[in-house]
């Protein structure tokens, strides 16, 4: 069953990828916590249609942090759920719950913090909300990246300006820092207006264990639905494998749509 008006889907903790449909594309969603022994997943990642706008959301609560499981789970909630009947979704009505959540996960007073990206999708374009490490790509079809948000870390920012390679960065002692993140000032936001969409584009949202170990080009080159294999599967399992031959060792969630109805179904799909 396809995901409908005011439907959520909302996942912490689903290591194999769960595919559902809506009016303008299909939607792949992945969390699973990192390759290492009683792991809590501290990454939530979910979906919502609302008014017409596809609203798909990662969270990456910060490690080492206490609570951060709680941190990315208040943020996605947040996002997702706490939204009025006939509410218009826009994108200053999501940077205005963004600050809300920043103040809720303050309010813990544990120190803890989430990093977050955001994407809405309304008809043809998607526009981006970034906080933090975790980031959007905008890919084509034909595996060209259209858009990526700026990752808010010091190896992000040196790849940004020219200073890194993107596979240096992946081995760089700062690797793991990070400049902004919900529960901790100053509240930086990245935002994007709107991005037109072409048909067979996919929209890429995903936590720092993704971009902590494999270059874009890495993981764009799976995007596309396969007979027995959704993409983000095939994706996980190339991270896991960097991540226990020395990569960066990190839980992994990951939200993917695919613009239009002309990409097929997968086999593994389940529905709302």
């Amino acid at each position: 069953m396809s995901i409908e008006e005011g439907m959520l889907l909302h996942l912490n903790d689903f290591p194999h990828s769960m595919s559902v449909s809506s009016e303008v594309g299909q939607i792949n969603l992945l969390s699973r916590p990192a390759p290492s022994e009683k792991r809590v997943n501290e990454d939530a990642c979910g979906v919502r249609y609302i008014q017409d706008t596809l609203v798909l959301v990662v969270a990456d609560g910060l490690g080492g942090h206490k609570n951060g499981h709680l941190a990315s789970e208040i943020v996605v909630k947040n996002l997702l759920s706490n939204w009025q009947k006939n509410e218009d979704v826009t994108m200053e009505s999501m940077m205005t719950k963004v600050e809300e959540s920043h103040k809720l996960i303050k309010d813990l007073k544990a120190g803890s913090g989430s990093t977050v990206v955001v994407a809405l999708v309304y008809k043809n374009t998607v526009r981006f909300l970034s906080v933090g490490d975790s980031r959007g790509f905008l890919i084509s079809g034909h595996r060209n990246f259209k858009y990526k948000t700026l990752e808010q870390s010091p190896t992000g920012l040196a790849v940004e300006s020219g200073f890194l390679e993107a596979g240096e960065a992946l081995e760089h002692e700062d690797s793991h820092l990070v400049l902004s993140a919900l529960g901790h000032d100053p509240l930086r936001m990245e935002v994007t207006g709107p991005i037109e969409l072409s048909d067979r584009d996919f929209v890429l949202l995903a936590s720092d264990g993704l971009t902590s170990n494999l270059i874009p080009e890495d993981f764009a080159e799976h995007l596309s639905i396969q007979e027995n294999l959704s993409p983000l599967d095939e994706i996980a399992e190339k991270v896991e494998k960097k991540m226990l031959s020395g990569g960066s060792v990190d839980d992994l969630s990951m939200v993917l749509f695919m613009n239009g109805k002309t990409h097929g179904d997968s086999s593994r799909t389940e529905g709302l």
